[in-house]
């Protein structure tokens, strides 16, 4: 081939007309690139076990993870061992198994990486020896991690470092680091090998730029399936994982089977016309773009508007009138046509166009790219299978005795996923001598039946796109949504891809030639429009956040009428007498002590909410204390929405989140987010969707961003969410305080049944500080704020608005002309400013504080021997309890002494304490140091023992954290879809933390509390 190759570029009149054989159509070599498939799902089998490995815990916190055991300290990772021999029997067992796995795991890695290294490299000898030696340390490695985790099944030997086998382990790991640093060294220290490496990576983004369209389709994917990052990260695994339950009989399989092919097929299509324009580039050495342009390119675009208008108006939808965007979209191309005619006109025709230089292996490369990308993506779908399905199904095998693991069809799909990873790039091979002779052959000029499958695949995506534009709701819930991922994002890198590829053969409009371009650049006009359309905030009817009214009345004119503190705290007393804990030791006529709880639900989409509504039922199942203790909840995003869900269903409410976790909801969110809030944005039409409103029964169609989407979804599963955001407080979350954050000054934004008051600052600057500099909260119903009726669904919302996920809400803001959302708030997520909730309890717990301290010392007073005025109050002592949900697993291992850092980088790492200081446990450090409500003169006094019964409780603490244990299990995501395999793992997480009861200096568990609410009234 190479000599072939180099006959080629000396005879440019032979290069215009050689045939290319089917070895040189890119898949001769595809061993090399399934080797690397091969080596990714190995990696991220890997990566999934370690994450298990890592959440076991011992009883006084030590942890560690395989790859310690590997790293460039192999020495501190052996450490390890010890830890794991003294987890309990359950634990280490499953430990065992879950080593045992990695280990051939780790081979297999090892195998593809050092065989991908040798096809490459070997024909060094040097290369080659250390190669051995790799595989030698690699082997003795992964041989020892066996070994080992065999003898910890029977909790024997591997004392520590000092052991035989770890000092063989350690001896093998450095061999292996050392010989591939010669591995290196051999490559890099000879000329023709490292310019053969340089000029490998040259032709490669020579390549991928040329195909860059289905290189962002590739990339897009493979970071929201396969980076090992637990978070937002977990979403889309997780949900693959809802296929587990139904197996094959699950119809959002095969639309996601069917969406990876027609998507394949697209980007095998555009890439083998882009590479037809490479081969008359730079093989045949033509003078390309040679036609002239077709003006009537320029108006398909707002042609599509136009009609994509029209079909809005037969539906019968409200939609707004179109705006500066839509304008924009419509005059922008035909702007440029008309301005360019003139020019021709003015000017005449422009320079001709010049070959380049004939460069056949740059033809090549572009044409064995795009064809490798489309094939790389049916290989990334197999690795998104691997990295779902590895540890639900490696817990099932490595379980410990005595439990069971439903992992359903796990075995099934990781098996695909690897079929998927080995024949992606063969089976290819063979589709691609099949269609050989047939179509798409870019070194051959196109024919009726290339333009043919070029017109179909066009027309099919943009009907997809249209689809998912004007019925988002039911295509999407059909699809599912990794079917609803794949296609938006691959039926529109078609239809640009083939709109690019329509125009490659055409000169560039004059006016782009007489700025020295080669092409008209498409893409850089669809970002134009996507940042024109997005400049200060989009439309404001876009993300406005839906009201319940237009121009909705000013609260207090609506019946909007809330407490203070005052008023609540006087409301608490009223109704937690059930709360009431003998004091004990003065007979009869005692105060007691009722414990008055401030909970923080923290922030984490639905996982967050079910944790929220998971421990909230545990409290109703404390007794009647349990559903009246809670004097008020601050929620995150997906706790705000637990919150909700409790005040308005109470017992009724895990049913109620077990449904919105369902995928439906997140698929329509990605078919907004894809589809419709991109036309919205940068095309200025914002389509109407249909829904019928749960509290009025009436079908409404009218225009609903992604997150009216999420909304109306919620409110279809838990009807309740569809009304009136009140300020009355009646749920047993207490008085409710959801918090958003405003991302155009950086506010913390309040919904609140309470009226704040002096809680927080009450007039604040452009700059969200007070009259001193200091940093504010926004009550949204507070006075001098723009008047706002929201559904309790939208309330929740506003809370939980994750960037991308959901966009930013525009809500009216007052200004110089009014309220308007053209110059509003801008309402992200509450985690943005907070994660934990805990800050907007920090906020108020002064003000409440004193509101104790004054009925503990009216209530001491009583005691002694008359009573004062305020003897009409409840007389039992209050004590304060802080309840952090966290629904993170806590980080309970032990923290190592800090390490001494160099001077070069204390100026970064110093940055980390500043978020330090706004972390949930500095937010609980002081609360609790601030939690002390009895008066001085009372030291050890009626109120120090009332607050003894509470504190010795739990443990002398006045903070309890409700978070899942580390242990060996799926993470469940931070996302708005949880799988069954997720909210199982869930529930079973919140039965181990209520059931938790500790003693001694430990932190109290959940279950501490709940069994000291199920004391109170006995």
């Amino acid at each position: 081939m190479a000599a072939a190759r180099q006959h080629v570029q000396a005879d440019t009149e032979l290069a215009r007309d050689r045939p290319v054989s089917r070895v040189e159509d890119g898949f001769g070599r595809w061993a090399n690139a399934t080797l690397a498939a091969v080596l990714a799902g190995a990696w991220l089998s890997m990566a999934e076990l370690d994450r298990l490995i890592g959440a076991a815990v011992t009883a006084d916190g030590r942890a560690g993870t395989a790859a310690g055991l590997q790293g460039l300290s192999p020495g501190a990772g052996q450490q390890n061992w010890p830890a794991w021999r003294d987890l309990s029997s359950g634990l280490r067992g499953q430990v065992a198994g879950l080593l045992g796995i990695y280990a051939l795991f780790d081979l297999l890695f090892a195998v593809a990486y050092i065989t991908l290294f040798w096809r490459l490299f070997g024909r060094r000898h040097l290369v080659r020896t250390f190669l051995v030696l790799v595989m030698l340390a690699e082997f003795t490695e992964s041989v020892c991690v066996w070994i080992g985790a065999v003898a910890l099944a029977g909790a024997r030997g591997l004392g520590g470092p000092g052991t035989a086998l770890s000092a063989l382990m350690v001896a093998a790991t450095w061999v292996k680091w050392a010989a591939l640093a010669g591995v290196v060294v051999a490559l890099f220290a000879a000329p023709a090998v490292r310019a053969r490496v340089f000029r490998g990576l040259r032709r490669t983004w020579q390549a991928l730029f040329f195909q860059r369209i289905s290189a962002a389709v590739l990339l897009i994917f493979a970071v929201l399936a396969l980076l090992p990052i637990a978070g937002v990260n977990d979403q889309l695994p997780d949900t693959l994982r809802f296929w587990a339950g139904a197996g094959l009989g699950d119809g959002q399989f095969w639309w996601t089977t069917a969406a990876v092919a027609v998507v394949a097929i697209g980007l095998f299509s555009v890439g083998r016309r882009r590479s037809e324009l490479a081969w008359n580039l730079f093989a045949r050495k033509e003078a390309i773009p040679k036609h002239s342009p077709n003006y009537w390119w320029w108006t398909y675009g707002p042609g599509v508007l136009v009609a994509a208008l029209l079909v809005v108006f037969v539906m019968g939808g409200t939609v707004n009138w179109p705006n500066f965007q839509f304008w924009f979209f419509l005059g922008l191309p035909l702007g440029l046509a008309a301005f360019s005619l003139v020019l021709r006109v003015l000017l005449g025709a422009g320079l001709p166009a010049v070959p380049g230089p004939a460069d056949f292996g740059r033809a090549l490369d572009v044409w064995r790219c795009g064809d490798l990308l489309a094939t790389g993506f049916l290989a990334v779908a197999g690795l998104a299978l691997v990295r779902s399905f590895t540890a639900p199904l490696s817990l099932g095998v490595a379980v410990p005795p005595g439990q069971a693991v439903d992992t359903g069809w796990s075995a099934f799909f990781l098996v695909l996923g690897w079929l998927l990873v080995l024949g992606a790039f063969p089976v290819g091979s063979i589709l691609v001598r099949v269609v050989w002779d047939k179509a798409l052959l870019p070194s051959r000029p196109p024919n009726d039946r290339t333009m043919a499958v070029s017109v179909a695949v066009t027309i099919g995506c943009a009907l997809i796109l249209g689809a998912f534009l004007f019925f988002p709701v039911a295509v999407s819930r059909t699809v599912g949504v990794v079917g609803t991922a794949i296609l938006a994002v691959g039926s529109w890198a078609v239809v640009i891809g083939f709109l690019v590829v329509g125009m490659q053969h055409q000169r560039p409009l004059p006016l782009f030639e007489r700025l020295g371009l080669r092409a008209n650049p498409i893409l850089s006009l669809i970002v134009l429009v996507l940042v024109v359309g997005s400049y200060n905030g989009g439309p404001p009817a876009l993300h406005a956040v839906r009201q319940l009214t237009a121009g909705a009345p000013a609260p207090a004119a609506a019946g909007f009428q809330r407490q203070d503190l005052a008023g609540r705290f006087t409301q608490w007393l009223a109704g937690s007498g059930a709360c009431t804990l003998p004091v004990g030791g003065n007979g009869a006529g005692v105060p007691g002590v009722r414990p008055l709880l401030l909970v923080a639900a923290a922030g984490g989409g639905i996982r967050a909410a079910t944790w929220t509504v998971g421990a909230f039922g545990e409290l109703a199942g404390a007794g009647a204390c349990g559903g009246s203790a809670v004097f008020l909840s601050s929620g995150v995003s997906g706790g705000s929405l637990g919150l909700a869900l409790t005040d308005l269903y109470g017992p009724g409410a895990g049913d109620k989140v077990a449904r919105i976790a369902d995928a439906q909801v997140l698929a329509a969110d990605m078919a907004g987010l894809a589809v419709g809030d991109i036309v919205g944005s940068g095309a200025g039409l914002m389509a109407p969707t249909a829904f019928t409103d749960p509290a009025t029964g009436l079908r409404q169609r009218t225009w609903n961003d992604r997150a009216g989407l999420m909304e109306n979804l919620w409110q279809g599963q838990a009807p309740l969410l569809a009304g009136p955001f009140s300020g009355t407080v009646r749920g047993p979350a207490g008085a409710l305080i959801l918090n958003s954050t405003a991302a155009n000054n950086g506010c913390r934004l309040l919904l609140s049944q309470l009226d704040l008051g002096n809680a927080i600052a009450p007039n604040v600057a452009s700059d969200c500080s007070d009259a001193r500099g200091r940093p504010v909260s926004i009550d949204l119903f507070g006075n001098g704020q723009c008047p706002l009726d929201l559904r309790w669904s939208t309330a929740a919302m506003l809370s939980a608005r994750f960037p991308i996920v959901s966009p930013s809400g525009r809500i009216p803001a007052p200004g110089p002309r009014g309220c308007s959302e053209a110059a509003g708030y801008q309402a992200i997520d509450g985690g943005l400013s907070e994660t934990s909730g805990l800050g907007t309890i920090n906020d108020v717990w002064p003000q409440l504080a004193q509101l104790v301290l004054a009925h503990n010392t009216c209530v001491l007073a009583g005691a002694v021997p008359a009573a004062p005025a305020c003897a009409a109050t409840a007389r039992d002592f209050v004590v304060p309890v802080i309840v952090y949900l966290q629904n993170a697993p806590a980080k309970d291992a032990i923290a190592a002494a800090p390490r001494e850092l160099s001077e070069l980088v204390v100026p970064v790492a110093g940055l980390q304490a500043r978020a330090q200081q706004i972390a949930p446990q500095t937010w609980l450090q002081r609360l609790e140091s601030s939690a002390g409500v009895c008066p001085l003169a009372d030291t050890g006094g009626p109120c120090g023992r009332a607050t003894d019964v509470v504190r010795q409780a739990l443990n002398g603490r006045a903070v309890v954290v409700v978070a899942p244990d580390t242990v060996p299990a799926l993470d469940p995501p931070l996302g708005w879809a949880l799988s069954p395999m997720s909210q199982a793992q869930l529930a079973k997480a919140m039965a181990a933390a209520a059931a938790k009861r500790t003693g001694g200096g430990q932190a109290p568990g959940f279950g501490n509390l709940l069994e000291l609410l199920g004391r109170a009234g006995h």
